[in-house]
């Protein structure tokens, strides 16, 4: 009894393994699609609307994902003086490497601080690279997210199998 017990956990522990891999690839796939509809909806909203940063950011933090939206609220704290700049330097983004995260953290610590002009050939060329980024990402998550959802499935059937 104890013995199905144990391999009823390893198969469990197994299938939550292949799944949190799973939720990473789509994590970092709906984080770099929201990114670059920032990107895009900023250079609408400054471009056409003159519209002001804070307000941006608050329209489009609730058409986007909970991770990004995250993002979004403390950046907009931190433009708010509600939060502390190194504060928001230091957010955890545990899915995206250090590299992508500073890359992300620099690029909305300086949007506000050019002319219009400059501003929005700095959001398309920064849109540009993100989507190339996002590009990559999805891929990746259609090559690898079912694959290790699969891999760990039958790696627990293989651990149930021997240890019959």
């Amino acid at each position: 009894m104890i013995k199905i017990l144990l391999l009823i956990t390893i198969f469990v522990c197994c299938i939550l393994i292949g799944i949190g891999i799973k939720n990473y690839y789509k994590r970092r796939k709906r984080f770099y699609s929201d990114l670059v509809f920032f990107c895009e909806n900023c250079k609408i909203y400054i471009s056409f609307a003159h519209t002001k940063l804070e307000e941006i950011v608050n329209r489009i933090s609730c058409e986007v994902g909970q991770d990004f939206e995250k993002l979004l609220k403390n950046y907009l704290k931190y433009m708010t003086n509600q939060m502390d700049r190194q504060v928001f330097c230091d957010s955890k983004i545990n899915f995206l490497t250090p590299k992508e995260r500073n890359e992300i953290i620099n690029f909305l610590l300086k949007l506000g601080e050019f002319d219009k002009q400059e501003e929005l050939e700095r959001i398309d060329a920064n849109r540009l690279v993100f989507e190339a980024i996002k590009d990559k990402v999805v891929q990746d998550c259609n090559k690898f997210s079912s694959l290790y959802l699969k891999l760990f499935v039958i790696l627990g059937l293989t651990f149930v199998i021997i240890f019959i």
